[in-house]
């Protein structure tokens, strides 16, 4: 039986609307989601990969998280308009 969060780690793959949408899912669902996208790394294609980085607090090789800091809200709200 595929999880909820399974279903949306494989969706990370396409280039397109779920992808997004499945990351700000990932984002909200926070630590929880980390098992899985690690896991799934492998089977990933390129963009899905970069994804699945971004949507989780992995360690990059300097030590320093690629996700988003608790409470913030970058990955929630549309970028600012030209100033």
């Amino acid at each position: 039986m595929t999880t909820r969060i399974e279903r949306l780690v494989q969706q990370l793959d396409d280039s397109t609307g779920p992808s997004y949408d499945a990351r700000a899912a990932l984002i909200d669902i926070g630590p929880n989601a980390v098992p899985a996208l690690v896991d799934a790394l492998p089977s990933l294609g390129g963009f899905g990969q970069l994804t699945a980085r971004t949507a989780s607090p992995i360690p990059t090789r300097t030590g320093k998280s690629t996700g988003p800091r608790p409470g913030s809200t970058w990955s929630k709200s549309p970028a600012p308009g030209p100033y």
